[in-house]
């Protein structure tokens, strides 16, 4: 089935602009637009029940580090185009499917819209997830009473390129035009994955991309960058015996005269990874030679991306503290914890062991908790 044919209609009336701000003339644009949306809408078929997000649509991480989008679809919506309520997300919503086979978990094109019209700024919001044949597509288009605003994020096919012919991965755009306030802004940004794509750019990422995939209950895929967040909990970790231990096995060689043997060192603390970094920050490296001391800083920069970060800021902000929850490190949910009870002032209670998709769960609800007390 093509694409464009089962993508629901984002119907966008043209509605004449505000003179003024008077909130009664801007809520009843938004009800007209509503009545407009319900009634193209009747002819879709509506199942019953509550769905739940999380089931619907599950966005996972494949070999290549490219999003795989999963779901548990009740049968009556397997295939075509059917309205459905969904927890958490009000307004009106429809799925299209088509390409899914029995047995099977990814369909060949999947199409979720919801639209509502309860934003106190915006005429309309209309978030999708888009799926189709391995592009993924998520967007929020809001309406607004002299304008619009438009944040979308796109991992493409494995043959687009960016500007520079490498393989693009993942872009993200925003334009927004707002004639009532005078405000006109364009971002993009590309990578090739998303860790990459938050790592190049933390603030548009942070402003732009999070309230999308708040918005489409997706936010577990800002988890913290792994690399990141051990730097801001260092001091609250202990390292791995076994890789200290053979760290410090490797010293004699990192001061040795042949080039051959710092080579293979510094390959070999390649090799141990993350923990060898977390080894390497908390050594006592003041007896070391200057040459131990500069191949050392050497093979752990590729696991401290933290020159662009304020560390002690991080260490205080709750959303980087609750993305810090989602990681498989248990190490690091458990300081992160501590430093969000610590800097929300809260005794907030979480079971860290439980499982990733129900730790979500309850990391969003902990997330609009502490949102609505601001």
């Amino acid at each position: 089935m093509n694409i464009s044919r089962i993508i629901p209609l984002i119907v966008l009336c043209v509605v004449p602009a505000l003179a003024s701000d008077d909130r009664t003339e801007f809520q009843d644009r938004q009800q007209q637009l509503r009545r407009v949306a319900e009634t193209s809408a009747r002819g879709t078929r509506k199942i019953a029940g509550t769905y739940q997000m999380s089931d619907l649509c599950h966005l996972r991480e494949d070999h290549k580090r490219r999003w795989v989008l999963e779901s548990k679809l009740p049968e009556e919506a397997r295939n075509g185009t059917v309205r459905m309520d969904i927890d958490g997300m009000d307004g009106l919503t429809t799925l299209a499917v088509s390409g899914m086979r029995e047995g099977e978990r990814t369909p060949d094109v999947f199409a979720l819209t919801c639209t509502r019209y309860t934003d106190p700024r915006c005429l309309q919001v209309t978030t999708q997830v888009v799926w189709n044949f391995g592009s993924l597509t998520l967007g929020r288009y809001a309406q607004l009473a002299d304008g619009y605003e438009n944040v979308t994020l796109r991992q493409s096919d494995s043959s687009d390129q960016d500007a520079q012919g490498e393989r693009a991965g993942i872009q993200f755009t925003v334009q927004t035009s707002d004639r009532h306030n005078g405000q006109n802004i364009s971002v993009r940004g590309s990578a090739a994955d998303f860790a990459t794509l938050r790592r190049d750019y933390p603030k548009e990422v942070d402003r732009y991309v999070r309230p999308l995939l708040r918005d489409l209950q997706l936010e577990s895929l800002m988890a913290a960058d792994p690399m990141i967040a051990w730097r801001v909990f260092v001091d609250d970790l202990r390292p791995d015996p076994t890789i200290e231990q053979r760290v410090r096995q490797l010293l004699p060689q990192l001061d040795s005269d042949s080039f051959k043997q710092q080579s293979d060192a510094l390959r070999d603390l390649g090799g141990l990874g993350l923990p060898m970094a977390i080894a390497v920050a908390r050594m006592d490296r003041t007896k070391l030679s200057v040459q131990q001391n500069v191949l050392l800083d050497a093979a752990t920069a590729p696991f401290d991306p933290s020159y662009r970060m304020n560390l002690a800021a991080l260490r205080k902000d709750p959303d980087f503290l609750l993305d810090c929850l989602y990681l498989d490190d248990e190490a690091v949910r458990s300081a992160a914890l501590a430093h969000l009870r610590a800097a929300t002032k809260k005794d907030i209670d979480i079971d860290l062991s439980a499982a990733p998709v129900d730790r979500a769960k309850r990391i969003d609800a902990l997330r609009r908790e502490l949102h609505s007390d601001n």
